[in-house]
């Protein structure tokens, strides 16, 4: 289940920062940069460090604590020693899980149907079988070389279009134009942004 506890740190840490490249990340990251600019993007961006800062430091910890779990309700119920607790805590949990594949699913199958014109109900079963049958033959291992090639893929094709995009759009000068977004926001600590949406997210973003 776990790749017989022998994920090293690259892989791992491929995998940490694919998953949490997630369809909600990508969309809101560029509709927050593309409305309020700086700030939206800023403000965006702290709370997710915050959240990867606290998994960095409680993981070790957790995993010390019960070196041979394999979730964080496991976990829970090891630590309190109450099946009562497990089971509550578990609602939230599944939930959070269904919502992290569904969200996935209509992302991603979304996409593929505009490129492709397949139907949405057609392409999100294909991507769910598609995924379940790797993971099925390797388990958690197919996930992290999956999250390895997508990370990989992010980073290469990032590496192509950026430079595009900046010759396109006119260099530093055009680009920076839009650093106050269609808001006009001026200062990247507004506490107008950061009240409305920056702590909103942190709440989110730490609490899942």
């Amino acid at each position: 289940m776990l790749a017989n506890r022998k994920v090293g740190w690259v892989l791992g840490g491929f995998s940490i920062a694919s998953s949490w490249i997630w369809a909600p990340a990508l969309f809101v990251s560029v509709q927050t940069a593309y409305q309020m600019g700086l700030a939206g993007i800023f403000w965006f961006t702290l709370p997710n460090i915050l959240a990867l800062l606290i998994f960095a430091l409680f993981a070790p910890r957790i995993r010390a604590l019960l070196p041979e779990g394999y979730t964080f309700p496991q976990y829970i119920r090891h630590r309190l020693d109450s099946n009562r607790v497990h089971k509550v805590f578990l609602f939230p949990y599944f939930f959070y899980q269904l919502m992290a594949v569904v969200v996935q699913l209509f992302a991603g199958g979304s996409l593929l149907a505009l490129l492709t014109g397949i139907p949405l109900t057609t392409v999100m079963p294909i991507l769910a079988c598609i995924v379940l049958i790797y993971t099925l033959i390797s388990g958690f291992q197919a996930s992290v070389v999956t999250d390895f090639i997508q990370l990989s893929l992010i980073y290469v094709i990032g590496l192509i279009v950026l430079p595009l995009t900046w010759h396109i759009a006119g260099g530093f000068h055009a680009i920076s134009a839009g650093f106050t977004g269609t808001e006009n926001i001026k200062s990247m600590f507004d506490p107008g942004v950061a009240f409305s949406f920056g702590i909103v997210t942190a709440i989110g973003l730490i609490a899942g």
